[in-house]
């Protein structure tokens, strides 16, 4: 049986972690579009990569680890924790709502699709899915690259232009 003050414990701090109305706002949208996940993935890739991958412009050079991209990065690591059992962990679940948080931010990330591999053979267990700046994962214990051929990435098909919208 779990230990049900730890889980609140370590849910009421992440609470605490929230910094104003701008990390609360970004809590919130975290935490819903983590629970989406599932019916989103119901799209076609196709679709997804349209709706998920637009970048909006900011002032300035963002990146994963500038303050902006990790105060991201905290808001929706943080939802995903405090979501479960709502939001599902995983890669999938934390992949795609990072990709669209940080492109919303105007970092210009992708999210790559694996499937694993092992001695040269693609196998059929479940992929794995990271996100890459620069050509590199971010964010990975380690090299996905290593264990993982990359099959489809967002975004894809000029999906990644600046909107002013």
């Amino acid at each position: 049986m779990k230990n049900w003050s730890a889980i609140l414990s370590r849910r009421w701090a992440i609470l605490r972690e929230i910094e104003g109305a701008a990390g609360a706002g970004l809590f919130l949208r975290a935490l819903g579009f983590g629970v989406a996940v599932p019916a989103l993935m119901r799209m076609s890739l196709l679709t997804l990569n349209r709706r998920l991958s637009r970048r909006f412009p900011v002032p300035g050079t963002c990146t994963p680890e500038s303050p902006l991209g990790q105060s991201v990065r905290r808001g929706v690591d943080g939802a995903l924790a405090w979501g479960r059992p709502l939001v599902r962990s995983g890669c999938l679940s934390r992949g795609l709502t990072r990709y669209y948080f940080l492109r919303r931010a105007g970092i210009d990330v992708t999210l790559v699709f694996g499937i694993p591999r092992k001695e040269g053979v693609l196998l059929t267990e479940p992929g794995h899915c990271w996100l890459e700046w620069a050509g590199k994962p971010i964010w990975e214990d380690r090299d996905p690259g290593l264990g993982f051929v990359p099959i489809y990435q967002m975004p894809m098909g000029g999906a990644g232009e600046i909107h002013a919208d």
